[in-house]
């Protein structure tokens, strides 16, 4: 496969595809204000890519199903949130195994990152002729602290395949750059787990810290996966409680901590996203707001119409329509 590089800019949370990871990315807006997204995506051959993404809001994502790769993600900056567990510090490499139950919030504003993928075979082929041992299976999050010049290539790549600068070049100057590409993604990632820790390691993360992120994250998903399974149902918080077996005051706190807002506003949000998913596929000839919205558990339509128009700035009869 040649050099590809794919720019893309996204501005419907409905229309934000994360099948680059391998897998499906639910994502949910965290603040109310317009969404938009842009994607830089290079394809290196052998199933390796690099990904440079911008988002200019909070969010929060979670994979469906499980992706089958290796994820090795760098922020620009710190952030407030989490990424698998781990806390958001700028240049710090966090990598993620195959099948990797994946989550991660950004809940302070706008944020930057470069992603590598690299599949399976890949990377073990690449590791075990470098450090000459067979790379031993983790299933947590490592985070690794690469040197500034084995950093930088992750920095200078999306000037290097821009179509201005690739435009000039013979077919196998572009090949050379394919190559010389690939191969530091697969450097970095090996010399990263060389010298890796799993975020367990309190030299570091605090350990009490990672404690109350892990019940946090673990409480938010049961109340997702509840939601998600009765949603059908209106969303109340007594049977959040009883399903997560927590009381309010400690669920409150978990959502806090790991996405920075309450459940029921978190809760709100995820089906209203799911709302907008289901009126762009409907067919506006065969299906009305009124019965998407109550398949949510939305069961008062003027409340439900402003939530939608709050986040989405357009009324669920216009996105409806667009079909």
């Amino acid at each position: 496969m040649e050099l590809q590089t794919v720019n893309q800019m996204i501005t419907d949370p409905a229309e934000w595809d994360g099948s680059l990871f391998g897998t499906q990315l639910e994502l949910v807006q965290l603040a109310g204000v317009e969404f938009c997204s842009t994607q830089t995506v290079t394809e290196l051959g052998d199933g390796v890519k690099l990904l440079r993404l911008t988002v200019n809001q909070p969010i929060t994502v979670r994979s469906r199903p499980l992706t089958l790769r290796y994820v090795a993600t760098v922020f620009d900056q710190s952030h407030g949130g989490h990424f698998a567990g781990g806390s958001i510090e700028g240049s710090r490499l966090l990598i993620m195994p195959p099948a990797f139950d994946f989550d991660a919030c950004v809940k302070d504003g706008a944020f930057s990152c470069s992603t590598v993928f690299v599949p399976q075979e890949q990377l073990e082929s690449c590791f075990q002729t470098l450090d000459g041992q067979r790379l031993e299976p983790f299933d947590s999050l490592k985070i690794a602290s690469p040197s500034c010049e084995s950093m930088q290539w992750m920095a200078a790549w999306p000037d290097l395949v821009a179509p201005q600068n690739l435009n000039s070049l013979t077919r196998q100057q572009r090949a050379n750059i394919q190559a010389s590409l690939r191969d530091s993604a697969l450097t970095l990632l090996t010399h990263s787990l060389q010298s890796s820790s799993t975020i367990e390691k309190p030299e570091l993360e605090s350990s009490s810290d990672l404690s109350r992120l892990a019940k946090a994250r673990k409480l938010v998903r049961l109340a997702e996966d509840y939601s998600n399974a009765s949603h059908e149902v209106g969303l109340r918080m007594v049977d959040l409680c009883q399903f997560t077996e927590v009381s309010e005051r400690t669920l409150q706190y978990a959502f806090q901590t790991c996405l920075g807002i309450s459940p029921m506003n978190y809760l709100k949000r995820h089906r209203l996203h799911r709302v907008r998913q289901e009126l762009k596929e409907a067919d506006p000839a065969k299906s009305t707001v009124s019965s998407i919205a109550l398949q949510y558990g939305f069961f008062h339509f003027g409340e439900f119409s402003q939530a939608y128009k709050a986040l989405f700035d357009e009324a669920p009869s216009q996105t409806l329509k667009h079909k």
